[in-house]
């Protein structure tokens, strides 16, 4: 089984995902705005005091109210001020008790697919600022990944999406590594904001992109050109079997 995991830093991947038809189930990096170095301290400590009333407080956002978890700390001069300031539980008021007990389902549920060995990429959207260092942000996806492969056993691979601002091309560049998808997005409009939030002006780049060849090597492997003829496959017998 494969599955596509949003690592975000805010919830653009998980919003591709579900345009693509690529998300199976909501985890707790899928709705709120974070970083790398934020997440890596999650896993280390197990999730401890994410909800933990102790370090939650109320912050804004050009738009709203948020609670944020103000724990953790940041190290590297190289994210968007949006995702500095805690981890941003956007979408979600876990001062109160059904929120609360969504999260934590999300959490359960991210240590079991953790658990389960399946073929998991994860996806992050490296946000646009001028401080960006993307040789830095792929050091620390490799921390997050071999951290992941001491705690639980099993390699796991990432995607990296970012944006380089170009008023006159839209193209993507694509690189990689054993572990690491790096898909350089040359674009005119920023990925911010109520109505670009989610990447909609290259949707089509998107698409583009997990429709690669190069990517779905990295995916599935180098036999990944026979997965159309396995599902088509699969669906006939299904349809023998009346199932």
């Amino acid at each position: 089984m494969t599955e596509f995991i949003s690592l975000g830093e805010n919830c653009l991947p998980d919003d591709v995902l579900s345009y693509l038809g690529l998300k199976n189930e909501s985890y707790p990096f899928g709705g709120g705005r974070f970083n790398i170095e934020y997440i890596i301290q999650l896993i280390e400590t197990d999730f401890e005091d994410l909800l933990n009333p102790d370090f939650l407080v109320w912050g804004q956002t050009v738009a709203k109210e948020v609670v944020r978890n103000n724990k953790y700390t940041y190290q590297n001069n190289i994210y968007s001020d949006t995702v500095t300031l805690g981890f941003e539980f956007t979408h979600h008021n876990v001062f109160e008790e059904a929120p609360r007990r969504s999260f934590v389902r999300k959490i359960e549920r991210f240590k079991k697919t953790l658990e389960s060995g399946h073929n998991l990429v994860f996806f992050y959207n490296y946000r646009y600022a001028p401080n960006n260092d993307i040789e830095k942000l792929v050091e620390l996806i490799r921390q997050f990944l071999d951290l992941l492969k001491k705690k639980y056993g099993y390699q796991y691979k990432c995607l990296v999406i970012y944006q380089t601002l170009n008023e006159h091309n839209r193209e993507i560049r694509l690189s990689k590594t054993e572990d690491v998808f790096i898909a350089e997005f040359m674009t005119k409009y920023e990925w911010e904001g109520d109505e670009y939030w989610n990447g909609s002006p290259d949707r089509d780049l998107f698409r583009k992109l997990f429709e690669s060849a190069s990517f779905n090597q990295f995916v599935y492997g180098p036999f990944h050109f026979i997965r159309p003829w396995i599902k088509a496959i699969k669906s006939i017998a299904r349809k023998i079997l009346g199932k």
